[in-house]
């Protein structure tokens, strides 16, 4: 697992350096992919809201949007671009209510995005359900082009250029983590697949079509995890904020970010 403190983000960067990457993630989501996350919210703060993955900007990614101590929405997060006008648009789960499921338990995502039908699917599944709850959403327009952005882990956005309330600092728990530029195989498929793997550590005794990057969090080190895929999409530490030359742990930052608190 890879626990990660608030406002201590990781990253996957969209290219790696020095041509490392055989299957860059950047643009992959703006084709069909799946993508799939078993995460823990850490957070005992109710009552903001969290970026589990996200790519940022106008975010894409898995959000968890917290009322109180037992009411929550889990949404996966996307913005389309109609007729010129860029729309936010969500699938969600709406865990109002339902004081089974609390905001902190641990829950497995899986989406799916059609590119072809511009459909997102969302399965949602946790030891408390029965049977995984599925939502879907189709879109107008287009896809804002997420292409060239990283993918962060534990933040939304983590440059001091955007508000604080868009950079959506978290703590979080992720025990496995994938992308696959495909929509073929079956949500039971790629349950099966991560059990085959769970013991892997250099290299996958199982592996799926086009999977760009996947990890179970079973080799790394201080700052970066070891991508089981093959194609060297690592998640790194994220120290820096590089639209203004700071570093997180900085204490200028922290003291920029305690004044916007």
């Amino acid at each position: 697992m890879l626990k990660i403190k608030e406002k201590e983000p990781y990253i996957i960067l969209p290219k790696q350096r020095y041509g490392l990457s055989t299957f860059e993630p950047h643009n992959v989501m703006s084709s069909d992919f799946t993508f799939f996350v078993d995460y823990q919210l850490d957070s005992k703060k109710m009552g903001e809201e969290y970026a589990i993955v996200a790519r940022p900007g106008m975010h894409m990614g898995l959000m968890v949007k917290t009322i109180d101590d037992v009411n929550f929405i889990l949404s996966w997060d996307f913005w389309t671009n109609v007729d010129g006008e860029n729309k936010w648009n969500s699938v969600e789960f709406d865990m109002s209510g339902d004081n089974g499921h609390l905001p902190n338990d641990r829950f497995f995502v899986l989406i799916y995005h059609d590119s072809i039908s511009k459909k997102f699917t969302f399965y949602l599944n946790s030891e408390k359900f029965d049977t995984p709850l599925i939502q879907e959403k189709i879109y107008d327009g287009i896809l804002v082009d997420y292409a060239e952005t990283p993918f962060n882990l534990g933040c939304g956005n983590y440059s001091k250029v955007v508000p604080l309330r868009d950079r959506l600092f978290t703590a979080t728990t992720i025990y496995k983590l994938g992308l696959i530029a495909n929509i073929e195989n079956s949500f039971d498929k790629v349950l099966e697949f991560i059990e085959n793997t769970k013991n892997d550590k250099t290299r996958l005794s199982q592996n799926l079509l086009d999977l760009v990057f996947y990890f179970n969090f079973n080799l790394t080190n201080i700052y970066k995890v070891w991508d089981l895929s093959g194609h060297c999409n690592f998640i790194q530490k994220n120290l820096f904020i590089e639209d203004e030359d700071i570093y997180i742990n900085d204490e200028a930052f922290y003291k920029d970010y305690a004044k916007e608190s």
